[in-house]
């Protein structure tokens, strides 16, 4: 075959169905990237798989169908450009291998669609490396499903950056499991919008969020859980709330709290209790406190104190 780069726009589509795999991968860049989107559409999964590696940046994967694009090696997709992939139609990019997906060097991978990303299967997904993670942008993770989220292992999470993470939806974070939840790194998760913190299951709030990361939480973030999500902390995940965290809490958390949270909280913490919470703590709470924790409340906190709440009190308490 005696092709130059300006006569491939000129070959018939008989002369293309019938080149050979070694006509193809004689085939120059110049030349294959003369070749129109209508020419590529008649090349077989064989005749794809024929190109060279030097050749491969020139061609059109513009309408290119679910065979053709399968028929792209993990070789040939190192090399394409950051346009060829995102020219792959999101219809096709499911026949992409895994291998072949998990290969795509990160400005590759940072031109996939969100379309695309949309389309990936659960296996692809789960092919993605942790350098792929790490790169994918707030868009991109946003259009994985909710049913799909749940293949990403701890260690995808754990790649996610504080920058990529703004882009879960409360779907996803609902989706997610304990252990999913978990392995989201501390710093990601104090960037995760109070909207997004409202999506975590309350269970997933109890057993998923380790302490370190409660007592990175935002004052805005600890306020923003809602009564459900703030009956669930453990008591080891209330001790690690530092005092500005205590005194943000809502009046609906305060009374949302048991008796065994406030059983463990710190002369600090308790000594940090806004006049406002302390007035709204419920009796049963406040007849579990030590006489340390009642020694620790100030002046104003005291006076703040309902008739009712006094009357609760017992004689250790107002003795101790």
């Amino acid at each position: 075959m005696a092709t130059t780069s300006s006569t491939v726009t000129a070959i018939t589509t008989a002369t293309i169905v019938g080149w050979t795999t070694a006509d193809v991968a004689a085939l120059t860049q110049a030349q294959v990237a003369k070749l129109s989107t209508a020419q590529v559409g008649y090349l077989s999964s064989l005749q794809i798989g024929a190109f060279s590696s030097a050749a491969i940046p020139g061609l059109s994967l513009k309408g290119a169908t679910d065979d053709q694009v399968g028929a792209l090696s993990s070789d040939q997709i190192n090399y394409l450009t950051v346009t060829q992939v995102a020219a792959i139609l999101p219809s096709s990019i499911d026949s992409l291998t895994s291998v072949s997906l998990s290969g795509l060097y990160t400005n590759q991978f940072n031109a996939v669609t969100t379309a695309q990303i949309a389309a990936l299967t659960t296996a692809q997904l789960a092919s993605l490396t942790l350098t792929q993670m790490a790169a994918i942008s707030t868009r991109n993770l946003g259009k994985i499903s909710s049913s799909n989220i749940t293949t990403l292992s701890t260690e995808q999470l754990a790649s996610l950056t504080s920058v990529s993470v703004s882009g879960f939806t409360s779907a996803q974070l609902t989706a997610l499991s304990a252990d999913q939840i978990a392995a989201i790194s501390t710093n990601a998760l104090v960037a995760l919008s109070t909207a997004q913190l409202a999506g975590i299951e309350t269970v997933d709030i109890a057993s998923g969020i380790a302490t370190a990361s409660i007592a990175a939480l935002k004052t805005s973030q600890i306020s923003a859980l809602s009564s459900a999500q703030t009956i669930s902390l453990s008591t080891d995940q209330i001790l690690a709330i530092n005092a500005a965290g205590i005194a943000a809490l809502k009046t609906a958390q305060i009374v949302a709290l048991s008796t065994e949270h406030y059983q463990v909280m710190t002369t600090s913490q308790i000594s940090s209790l806004r006049t406002n919470q302390i007035a709204a703590l419920e009796t049963a709470d406040l007849v579990v406190l030590t006489t340390d924790q009642i020694a620790a409340l100030t002046t104003s906190q005291v006076t703040k104190l309902t008739s009712a709440q006094v009357i609760a009190l017992t004689s250790d308490q107002l003795t101790g």
